[in-house]
């Protein structure tokens, strides 16, 4: 009698407690990216039983890499740290000398600020004198020579994401995930086969999913050979050898900025684009952008088509072939640059960045009910799939009303997921006022509208203020005058509530991300006019924009 009884009870204390539901887990998820990690996270935090699943499939030419996804290791991370040496040597050479430093040769204990210790040194005309520091500056012999060294940069970088690959190990270890190194294939609705480096297999179930698989790099199926003889930026980053002569192709930011900085380094850069720069921002600000990379010295073969890489015999550099692309009007409007023609160059170094596809077609995903689009990304409304258990997130996402992406918008989706799942929450991500920033010579961040977008939806309401200016210490130490430039774009028929708001300048995120907490609210030109700036800053350029487009007036920056 006692044992009927506990049979009759056992499925219901199983239920209720978990322990005999035949889950291995209350959420897998799969991708171990910033948006997987988060999710992943904010789950065990609030008491369900988590896995992680990451692997990295070698890229065509062998890279891999640990823990952290895109952004961490082959994405934002690296990029960023290598913008910035980019921009240290433009500091060291050109700004540094006219500001007084100069380069010791010999006893490192010279007094710098003594006239006498600089006589012996090499370098800038008229040394010694303050006429010799403006006439540097001045004319460009700016003193101070530096050679860079690309092996040293990529170790310092790698050693870096090495600690931040650790770093998360350890944080998923601390919050309760279980991290599984292990490539993930659906092998029905709640059975997920995982697959070790070693080709073991085990088969898990899972009672919820979540994709955070994001993407890679593509090569272009025109462009022939590519695969075989050319690099992506998941290789670039950790490149043992100097790129030397570089072709970049494509015009997403990852090629501009990869081409703004390997220039910035010393590197003799091309950059091959199909068509325009930084498609979908703003394109007046996108042709600054690139006009900053050209006068970098990078060279700009625009409306380009790369057609095939080959290895050349004699030298045993990639030797690419382009076919110059036929444009309409409006197509190469605001572009200045004369047409090309058809070529062909070798290259020590050929960097494709045309774009990314999703890493969802090795997951077997029609076993779990989960569409796909044609782009091979998965169909979602609010992180739902069309399987009730499966969600996806980050860049293999294609949510209905569209999302940019970007790291910050994964971790904010996973976090408010794994919330509606296990902690009762009703929150879901309205993705609006997303401010982003591309990292080139001329550093742009924006947030809102493009004025593109902001003519078309308001026509004659568009009011737009604008403004080109430079830093205080740039123009001081010789620099190009009105190099920067920034505006907002103004709803006329809701007195003036601010659309979009663009920043092309030093520290442009750093300028951008206050005022995208601004946009959030609702802010209106007439809040910036009343607004202090912080004098001097380069950032109060926004809070004082007085002339518009429309009235055709100047809007050089004039005094301080």
């Amino acid at each position: 009698c006692d044992m009927l009884l506990l049979l009759v009870l056992l499925p219901v204390f199983e239920c209720a407690t978990g322990g005999g539901s035949s889950f291995d887990f209350d959420l897998l998820v799969i991708g171990g990216g910033s948006g997987g990690i988060a999710c992943a996270k904010e789950a065990a935090r609030l008491g369900a039983h988590v896995g992680l699943c990451d692997y990295v499939e070698p890229s065509p030419h062998g890279t891999v890499w640990g823990l952290g996804g895109t952004c961490v290791n082959v994405g934002c991370i690296p990029k960023k740290l290598m913008h910035r040496a980019g921009q240290l040597r433009a500091l060291i050479e050109r700004e540094a000398p006219a500001f007084g430093w100069r380069r010791v040769t010999d006893d490192t204990s010279v007094d710098l600020s003594s006239d006498s210790s600089s006589k012996g040194s090499s370098g800038c005309k008229g040394e010694g004198s303050e006429a010799g520091v403006a006439n540097a500056a001045e004319s460009g012999d700016v003193g101070i020579r530096v050679q860079h060294a690309w092996t040293s940069l990529v170790s310092r970088v790698q050693a870096h994401v090495r600690s931040l690959n650790f770093g998360y190990r350890s944080a998923l270890q601390k919050a309760g995930v279980r991290y599984l190194n292990a490539f993930a294939s659906f092998q029905g609705q709640d059975k997920v086969a995982l697959r070790d480096r070693k080709g073991r297999v085990r088969v898990v179930r899972a009672n919820r999913v979540v994709l955070a698989v994001g993407g890679r790099p593509k090569f272009p199926d025109s462009f022939r050979g590519a695969v075989d003889h050319c690099i992506s930026s998941d290789d670039l980053f950790s490149l043992h050898s100097h790129p030397g002569k570089t072709l970049v192709v494509g015009g997403s930011y990852v090629a501009l900025e990869c081409a703004g900085f390997l220039t910035s380094l010393g590197c003799d850069v091309t950059l091959l684009m199909r068509s325009i720069p930084l498609r979908g921002f703003d394109r007046e600000c996108s042709e600054r952008v690139l006009a900053s990379i050209e006068e970098e010295g990078a060279r700009i073969k625009q409306f380009c088509l790369p057609v095939l890489a080959t290895t050349s015999e004699q030298s045993g550099r990639v030797r690419v072939r382009w076919r110059a692309l036929e444009v309409t009007p409006d197509i190469r409007a605001g572009s200045a640059r004369a047409e090309e023609e058809d070529g062909e160059d070798e290259f020590d170094t050929v960097l494709v960045a045309a774009g990314r596809v999703p890493e969802t077609g090795a997951l077997n995903l029609d076993a779990a009910g989960v569409k796909m689009r044609s782009d091979g990304k998965v169909a979602t409304h609010d992180e739902a799939t069309s399987a009730a258990h499966v969600f996806c997130i980050g860049d293999a996402a294609a949510e209905a009303q569209g999302r940019p992406e970007l790291t910050p918008v994964a971790i904010r989706a996973g976090v408010l997921l794994a919330r509606r799942l296990f902690g009762g929450s009703a929150e879901r991500f309205v993705c609006s006022h997303v401010p982003t920033a591309v990292f080139t010579p001329l550093e742009y961040a924006c947030v809102g509208m493009s004025e593109e977008e902001a003519q078309e939806l308001l026509g004659d309401n568009l009011e737009v203020y604008h403004t080109n200016f430079a830093p205080l210490e740039s123009l001081a130490s010789g620099g190009s005058p009105n190099r920067c430039f920034c505006k907002v774009l103004c709803d006329r028929s809701r007195d003036e509530r601010i659309v979009g708001l663009h920043y092309c300048g030093d520290h442009a995120g750093e300028v951008v991300q206050g005022f995208a907490v601004a946009m959030r609210v609702g802010i209106r030109k007439a809040d910036l006019d009343e607004t202090i700036g912080i004098h001097p800053t380069a950032a109060e350029e926004l809070v004082g924009l007085q002339v518009t487009k429309q009235s055709q007036m100047p809007a050089e920056k004039e005094g301080c």
